[in-house]
């Protein structure tokens, strides 16, 4: 559902006041939304689009082992990052090796189970970013070490770092930077409750001013209530069409009796239950695209972004933000197991990055739609016996037909102990911001430059502002 369904008498006024609290919801360290009135009202007023475009986040949840996807390959460097990650250290033959134009002629290799990826790498269709996580500035060993500028809050913990990516604020921020980047062009939707929609519960990442994330499944819309009817399984609320139609009629009709509360919450269903009407009829009009996807968790989510994308001018959209995630990945333990650890959740990303990236090349959308992947946090380089813990930088990936690919952006870390990145057991610092893949993206969407700090609250601290990996 999208608060922008719901009449606003408020206007620009009531967004001056959520913008500011927005602003100081972050505190001192987000002082780029300290917003002055001129660059929310460049927020408030319409960003006009003619085209398609949507924005596909895969987040890794648990804190994905950067140095077993990403790994030196360059003899020397290798038999530093082999000493340094001693029983976890990948075999460098088995490496799919390549040499980055921009990391100073060093090879790299990726884990052998994302021979897929590397193809779409190979085609420039995938790009890695090195060593990124959240920073509000440019931040050194020294000063981290010194306390001398301000870090991201509760650093290594899993919530609150989540929600540092989604959301630039640790755990309980009510706004992402998704949903404030469908604050600012929402307006070219028909229907503005479309224009963020998670396949993976809630996420803070899908949250704005005025957007929400809508709620669908594998099998369609599910936002108001698990009663609703689901053609594939069962009949809704006790399995009946009667009851569950009297429980529709009961929320649908409006008690004039009703305190304010009592009528606010029935409007809040009547939107749900409508917009969840819409999406149910645009999907019901789409082929169910079965066998072109993994049977996967993240498979099946993606296939059902791909159904959205067919629906989208069913459902009047211009713009869209969508949402999926897979977990499993804090492995302190297990990290070298089979189909249970790291190497199945890549082979199931991998798969399912590739049946995606294949289906919309097939369906003319490849330049149109752009998937990147984060995770709270990399992990340490050392090891733990059978795993690593908790780190910062990691490693992420950006994958579409308007992506500048075959390349790795950002500056690839010395992989080693006791280096100018490692703030203890070869926990990275980072090195790229997550402001600036934010900006980056947003700017190839259509927000204004003008409105970045809307968008990545840090920005005007780093460059580049854009990393350069969009066409």
């Amino acid at each position: 559902m999208n608060r922008s369904d719901a009449p606003n008498p408020a206007g620009r006024r009531a967004f001056l006041r959520q913008a500011a609290a927005f602003g100081s919801l972050l505190g001192p360290a987000a002082g780029p939304l300290a917003l002055s009135l001129g660059a929310a009202a460049t927020a408030a007023s319409a960003q006009t689009v003619n085209d398609y475009k949507a924005l596909v986040c895969v987040f890794l949840w648990g804190g994905a082992d950067n140095a077993n996807i990403l790994v030196p390959h360059t003899l020397a460097d290798y038999n530093r990052y082999a000493a340094a990650r001693t029983n976890l250290a990948l075999p460098r033959n088995e490496l799919l090796s390549f040499v980055p134009a921009n990391q100073g002629g060093r090879s790299l290799g990726l884990h052998n189970s994302l021979s897929a990826l590397k193809s779409l790498y190979d085609r420039r269709r995938l790009a890695f970013i090195a060593n990124i996580g959240p920073l509000n500035q440019p931040t050194t060993l020294t000063e981290y070490a010194a306390g001398s500028v301000p870090l991201p809050p509760k650093l290594f913990s899993h919530n609150d770092q989540q929600s540092m990516w989604q959301a630039f604020a640790p755990e309980g921020a009510p706004y992402g930077w998704g949903g404030r980047i469908g604050d600012l062009l929402a307006s070219n939707n028909g229907l503005a409750g479309v224009t963020a929609i998670t396949l993976d519960g809630y996420a803070a990442f899908l949250n704005g001013l005025q957007t929400l994330g809508a709620r669908v499944n594998a099998w369609g819309p599910l936002d108001v209530s698990p009663w609703l009817p689901n053609p594939d399984s069962w009949n809704g609320l006790f399995d009946s069409p009667v009851a569950t139609e009297a429980w529709r009629k009961l929320v649908m009709e409006r008690e004039t009796n009703a305190s304010l509360i009592e009528r606010e919450y029935g409007n809040v269903r009547r939107r749900g239950v409508q917009l969840n009407d819409e999406i149910g009829r645009a999907l019901a009009a789409v082929p169910g695209l079965g066998g072109l996807f993994p049977d996967s968790r993240l498979g099946s989510q993606l296939q059902m972004v791909a159904r959205l994308l067919l629906a989208r001018n069913s459902l009047r959209a211009k713009r869209q933000v969508f949402f999926v995630g897979i977990g499993g990945w804090d492995h302190h333990s297990g990290l070298l197991n089979g189909g249970t650890g790291h190497l199945g959740l890549m082979q199931s990303v991998a798969a399912s990055l590739s049946a995606f990236d294949a289906w919309l090349s097939s369906a003319g959308l490849a330049n149109n739609v752009t998937t990147f992947t984060a995770s709270e946090f990399g992990r340490t380089l050392d090891s733990n016996g059978d795993g690593s813990d908790h780190g910062w930088g990691s490693h992420a990936m950006v994958m579409g037909g308007a992506v500048r690919g075959g390349n790795v952006y950002g500056t690839m870390p010395v992989v080693d102990l006791d280096t100018s990145t490692d703030v203890g057991r070869g926990s990275l610092l980072p090195t790229t911001s997550v402001d600036q893949l934010v900006s980056t993206l947003a700017l190839w969407f259509g927000v204004p430059d003008a409105s970045l700090a809307l968008v990545a609250p840090n920005i005007s601290r780093f460059t580049p502002r854009n990393l350069g990996f969009m066409a």
